[in-house]
């Protein structure tokens, strides 16, 4: 009889461990994957920032940590300079729309151009002129990385203004492999893109097997990048699943005091919440 319980309780186990996986399936990466641009694809993700170590304690009560809503689609093709590419529109804050235009070629997955009123940012922290970091004024992180990537603000131009760039930008590289590092921008500031690895992502969309990119900075062109701006991407098969981007040291200001009042550290992430493919 004790032999015969012995031997059960693996198979018990085993069954529990099974049930358990089976109502929480990870969805893998394709080998072959490309971005799924299809006309129609629609991603929602949630935005949120956190602010810690602020410095003075009497500049916290003008910091709340914030949460919005977006939401990415592919809604049509066209022709730009011969090139045929897929429009990716993002909407968010107060009506906000950043339109991008991207293609995806044998080497990799690449952004020609953009137009639109900026992109979708969070709420203006309450009260406070500028962040400044790097000698960089900014709104808001996304403000910030924009002014990086080459994506200016076009509140004054047309809405139908398309801005190139001077050399279409390699977004990810395929194949996708732990170690393959390519330029993403070698303009004012030196930006470079790395797998570093293949994690197993949790989130309400589901549970998925993703590379894992970082983002590396090189603000002062020193040939050293930058460990104070971290900055990873989580890539899975439904395209951009997480964003994870973390500033420390930021000096704030106020308009009587443009120098600076205070500094905080942020914490910036971007989560997509569905899909509807």
């Amino acid at each position: 009889m004790k032999h015969t319980k012995l031997l059960l309780l693996p198979i018990f186990l085993i069954s529990i461990q099974s049930c358990k996986d089976l109502s929480n399936p990870i969805i893998p990466f394709n080998d072959n994957f490309i971005y799924p641009l299809k006309i129609g694809n629609k991603w929602n993700y949630n935005a949120s920032s956190e602010y810690s170590n602020i410095t003075p304690d009497s500049i916290k009560y003008l910091f709340t940590n914030e949460s919005i809503d977006l939401q990415v689609s592919v809604t049509r093709d066209t022709i730009l300079n011969t090139i045929k590419v897929y429009e990716m529109k993002e909407e968010g804050y107060e009506n906000s729309v950043l339109y991008g235009y991207y293609s995806n070629e044998e080497e990799g997955f690449f952004k020609y151009a953009y137009n639109g009123g900026g992109s979708s940012v969070l709420p203006k922290t309450k009260m406070l002129k500028r962040f400044i970091y790097k000698d960089y004024h900014f709104n808001s992180i996304s403000d910030f990385i924009n002014q990086q990537i080459g994506t200016l603000n076009l509140s004054k131009k047309t809405n139908d203004t398309i801005i190139f760039f001077e050399q279409p930008r390699m977004i990810y590289s395929y194949p996708f492999e732990i170690g393959k590092e390519w330029i993403f921008s070698p303009n004012i500031v030196k930006i470079n893109k790395e797998v570093i690895g293949k994690e197993t992502v949790y989130t309400t969309a589901g549970v998925f097997e993703c590379y894992k990119i970082q983002w590396k900075f090189d603000f002062n062109l020193d040939g050293v990048f930058d460990d104070d701006f971290i900055y990873y991407e989580y890539v899975c098969s439904k395209g951009l699943l997480k964003t994870i981007v973390t500033m420390k040291n930021i000096k704030i200001t106020s308009e009587e005091n443009p120098d600076s009042i205070g500094h905080v550290d942020l914490k910036y992430e971007r989560t997509l919440t569905g899909s509807n493919f």
